[in-house]
């Protein structure tokens, strides 16, 4: 339970520039949408 807990512990603080990164796109998108929901 431990070494699972140290390996997911692990692997998110090395994918954190990736997840802050995509989440921060998402947030950008999704706010460019509701602005503009007639350019489609």
């Amino acid at each position: 339970m431990s070494r699972f807990y140290r390996g997911s512990l692990h692997f998110f603080s090395s994918h954190h520039l990736i997840w802050s990164n995509l989440f921060r796109f998402i947030i950008i998108f999704g706010s460019y949408q509701c602005k503009n929901p007639s350019s489609r």
